[in-house]
């Protein structure tokens, strides 16, 4: 008679994996041993070196019937055959933030348990809910600690969702060197483009820092972002590494304040940056943290 299955077959799926996001979750599974795989339904725009399958909903079956454990990503979930198998769903947008009433009924009736994204998705009615921020290949992202000369950049995808308005206004009220720009370009180009600069202006948005803070942090760069559960990260994850500003006077006061910086401050804190990316949010640290979660 077999035993049980102590390393258990994971599978995570989407149509459209935004971010990459269940192909770094399934990858950070494998750095630590266990076994996954990301199925995605539509190729990704963003020209990824490395990504989750492209695949028919035939296919993604048949890769169903061998995983333990299924994770639906981005608040959706695509039908299989769920005997014997556990089934989270990973919520981490707009579509959980416009609709988590309506999509808590429907999962909490199936799923094991749920994970989210975003500190303030906390506390809405989840079943079993636990908090994972998304992890960055800090072995592919290398860092540069060159110095700019003070150089700040915002480079975002979606400039209303990322508060790009105001970050415009309070930079050009301030003397730094400020490089800007919302056109898109493939993902290892955007990477470059960010490279560029010493402090990376992430989003001064209402929804919480995303991956991009994290590459930009993984390549050496300080990062100033909005972020209003910072006391709670520091319960869960420990100390953190990113400029805070949730108003416009404090992202003001940040940026001036770094000005008063000397090159070996600027350098010394990049440097951090990367070190706490690395311990945090790296792919090991998010699988370690992962596999906790669901078993």
């Amino acid at each position: 008679m077999m035993g049980p299955r102590l390393n258990k077959s994971w599978l995570f799926v989407a149509y459209n994996d935004w971010a990459n996001l269940g192909y770094l979750l399934s990858k950070s599974l494998n750095s630590v041993g266990v076994r996954a795989k990301a199925v995605c339904f539509r190729p990704d725009t963003f020209g990824y070196p490395e990504h989750a399958e492209v695949c028919t909903r035939e296919a993604y079956s048949k890769y169903s019937v061998n995983a333990d454990i299924i994770v639906g990503m981005h608040s959706q979930c695509f039908p299989c055959d769920l005997a014997n198998k556990q089934l989270f769903v990973f919520h981490g947008g707009s579509i959980y933030r416009k609709n988590s009433s309506r999509l808590n009924n429907a999962f909490n009736q199936i799923v094991t348990g749920t994970i989210v994204q975003s500190h303030s998705f906390l506390d809405r009615g989840a079943k079993n809910e636990h908090w994972l921020l998304p992890p960055v290949d800090s072995n592919l992202i290398q860092p540069s600690y060159s110095y700019y000369g003070k150089t700040f950049a915002h480079y975002p995808h979606k400039p209303r969702m990322k508060g790009s308005d105001t970050i415009l206004k309070v930079m050009q009220s301030l003397d730094g060197h400020f490089k800007f720009s919302d056109s898109g370009l493939p993902w290892l180009e955007h990477l470059k483009r960010v490279s560029g600069c010493d402090i990376y202006i992430e989003q001064f948005g209402t929804y919480g820092w995303g991956l991009s803070a994290l590459e930009a942090a993984a390549l050496g760069k300080i990062v100033i972002t909005a972020f209003r559960g910072l006391d709670g990260y520091k319960e869960e994850y420990g100390d953190c590494e990113l400029v805070v500003a949730n108003t416009p006077e404090e992202l003001a006061k940040q940026v001036q304040e770094i000005l008063t910086w000397s090159k070996q401050e600027i350098t010394l804190k990049k440097k951090a940056t990367r070190k706490w990316v690395e311990g945090n949010h790296s792919l090991k640290a998010v699988g370690k943290r992962l596999g906790r979660i669901c078993g």
